[in-house]
């Protein structure tokens, strides 16, 4: 309930009595009266007048109120988009070891689901290929020549960054060029796959010092390969392509931008 809610419920006034055989009649009759503040007496009632008027809250009522405000939000979310749209802020955590080992079982049971072409297109990535994988999908984004090569492995991650997510709303982070730094501030989407790691320092020598703090719902697309990567020191998230993004922040003298992953449309 907000400010507003609880200033209207005081507006009214409750006349308080001190009953004892001091008090006289003209004072007694009004005890526990409850009254409209543009409508309240004007005290004291005469010289040895001991009442006091006092803020005044029905709690009843206040309750209702509660439960009609309640019932109008859990009715806006049972509507859904037909109802009003309430979003809950989401915390965003640093993965502790207890996470990483829930998201390494997670990524193992997926691992061993895996066709063997997936599991080649990902060890593929995650060894040389992710920048040739990469720098295609940026070319033919601007209308460069299709290869089949790397159509196929990129058929093949799609379909599992895709159907998978990362289930935990984490800071994730990746370390950078000036280029890529410089690039990001001026889209909104990744146009290529984006490899992050879980863990703060693991991948701080790739790149020229410059830093991404990615703040990743649980509902990000994408796959926590951990050690079932070709590099697992790295504790890699790779997020989908076409993924959006928002910025946050941005210090350039220290060369950290910090974003925010967003829903699909």
């Amino acid at each position: 309930m907000d400010y507003t809610t609880l200033i209207n419920v005081k507006e009214k006034i409750k006349d308080v009595v001190t009953l004892d055989d001091r008090t006289s009649e003209q004072c007694a009759v009004c005890a526990g009266n409850i009254y409209d503040i543009d409508n309240a007496p004007i005290l004291p009632r005469h010289p040895r007048c001991r009442c006091v008027l006092v803020a005044y809250i029905d709690v009843d009522n206040l309750a209702k109120q509660f439960d009609r405000e309640e019932a109008s939000v859990n009715k806006a979310l049972q509507a859904g988009s037909a109802g009003a749209i309430i979003k809950k802020e989401i915390v965003y955590k640093i993965a502790d070891k207890e996470t990483e080992k829930r998201l390494q079982e997670v990524s193992d049971r997926l691992w061993s689901s895996l066709s063997e072409t997936e599991q080649r297109a990902i060890s593929k990535y995650t060894d040389k290929d992710s920048g040739k994988i990469n720098n295609y999908l940026r070319n033919k984004d601007l209308g460069g020549v299709r290869n089949a090569k790397f159509e196929d492995v990129v058929q093949a991650l799609d379909a599992v960054l895709e159907s998978n997510r990362l289930g935990y709303d984490l800071k994730l982070y990746r370390y950078t060029g000036k280029e890529e730094f410089k690039a990001l501030q001026e889209g909104d989407y990744f146009k290529n796959y984006v490899s992050t790691s879980i863990h703060r320092t693991r991948t701080e020598h790739f790149g020229d010092g410059y830093k991404l703090i990615i703040q990743t719902p649980g509902h990000t697309k994408g796959y926590y390969i951990g050690k079932n990567s070709e590099n697992d020191y790295e504790k890699e998230f790779l997020v989908h392509r076409n993924t959006r993004y928002k910025i946050l922040n941005i210090d350039e003298k220290k060369g950290i931008l910090e974003m925010e992953l967003l829903e699909d449309e």
